[in-house]
């Protein structure tokens, strides 16, 4: 999926099975990954989605699909994706910046007249676009079918992850990104529903292990590597002097560890000079992503937010989990009261800009984000800081565009 960190070779080891074998079941559905999977697959794919600026038929696409799980006796979970975990607005900046020069390879075969072309270039980027947006849109949908759903503390892939742990009652499979094989999952990832040949595809976790010939540690320290939504990729996996077959896969990042004792810190220690030149803080941010990953925030289903090995949490815990909030504001993301950026911005005490659909920045666009929005973000602050931890409420706020 091209907005998604997708390794090919995981991809390449999904198994298919019968849709039958989930009848009367109820399915966790990362709702982010379900969006991106409309976007990017017939027939709700949606090719000119960054050209155009916006959609086509989505909504009528999205509609019939939850007709086809009613039809098949499954129910979809949704879950989404509440304020961003630490690196993860980095991450997503980096990537739309990346999409915007593919969008601009794009326009500029529409100029040349190679129609065609464009169109293929346009769909190969959808990418461009921020699926975030359209979480409205899919929770009305949701509500008019009478579908529960739940927004998460942080990202959804680490509470769908505790509802599979737990073997809870409310599903009784999971489904979503590979970002799920990073937490301790059961075993299976559902990845798509063939309504048509009435088939599931699926990845499991315990057969990528078997398949690699590594251990759980390992196996996440190679996943972390090839890129999440809240860490870049390794640099030497996309560089050709060490990786000549690109894109790399985990297979690689597995290389790369066995040459340094399974160890990401001696790797990274043999590729200094690639970290140096081409991204110096990616080994601190690693470390930040795998005790986020370690530590994830989840509501429980007593209904209580808590944090995953709690025990084991370090002092610094800071520095990758952000602040800590009241638990309430929680209820209130869930609800709607409240947006996911607006906590992020008081946990990470940065609000993040992220780059336009087009890549244009033109002087009204600048205008309206410093200085327009500044006084309505300042008063949505203002409502919620001075009632939080008295530290808190003295915190700076950094604006990042």
């Amino acid at each position: 999926m091209p907005s998604l960190v997708e390794d090919a070779w995981i991809n390449g080891q999904a198994t298919t099975a019968n849709v039958s074998d989930l009848e009367d079941c109820a399915i966790a559905v990362d709702a982010t990954y379900y969006l991106q999977l409309c976007l990017d697959t017939p027939p709700s794919r949606e090719p000119l989605l960054s050209a155009l600026g916006g959609l086509t038929g989505l909504d009528y696409h999205i509609r019939q699909d939850l007709e086809q799980w009613n039809a098949h006796k499954i129910t979809p979970f949704f879950i989404f994706d509440g304020q961003t975990v630490h690196g993860q607005d980095e991450v997503a900046a980096l990537r739309g910046k990346a999409a915007n020069k593919k969008t601009d390879e794009a326009w500029n075969l529409y100029a040349k007249g190679e129609a065609e072309q464009a169109v293929t270039a346009f769909g190969a980027n959808s990418g461009a676009f921020r699926v975030q947006t359209l979480y409205p849109m899919l929770q009305s949908i949701l509500q008019e079918n009478k579908l529960h759903f739940l927004v998460a503390p942080y990202n959804a892939s680490a509470q769908i992850a505790y509802l599979d742990m737990i073997d809870s009652d409310q599903c009784a499979g999971i489904m979503g990104s590979q970002e799920l094989l990073l937490y301790p999952i059961n075993d299976g990832v559902i990845r798509s529903f063939d309504w048509e040949n009435k088939k599931v595809k699926a990845i499991f976790k315990k057969s990528l292990i078997r398949s690699l010939n590594v251990n759980d540690t390992t196996f996440t320290d190679a996943l972390l590597m090839t890129g999440t939504s809240f860490l870049s990729t390794y640099p030497p996996l996309q560089d050709t002097s060490y990786v000549r077959r690109q894109p790399h896969t985990i297979n690689d990042a597995v290389n790369m560890l066995r040459t340094a004792d399974k160890s990401v810190a001696q790797s990274a220690s043999a590729f200094s000079d690639v970290l140096q030149q081409q991204d110096p803080t990616w080994l601190d941010r690693y470390r930040r992503a795998k005790m986020a990953v370690l530590h994830f925030v989840y509501i429980a289903e007593s209904g209580e937010v808590k944090v995953n090995d709690y025990e084991h949490l370090t002092n610094d815990n800071l520095q990758y989990m952000g602040l800590q909030l009241p638990a309430e504001l929680y209820h209130y993301l869930n609800v709607g009261l409240i947006g996911g950026r607006v906590l992020s911005g008081i946990t990470h005490l940065q609000i993040f800009i992220t780059p336009t659909l087009d890549g244009t920045v033109s002087e009204e666009y600048k205008k309206l984000v410093t200085n327009q929005l500044v006084p309505i973000r300042e008063q949505t602050l203002a409502l919620l800081m001075p009632r939080l931890n008295r530290w808190i409420s003295r915190q700076d706020v950094t604006l990042k565009v």
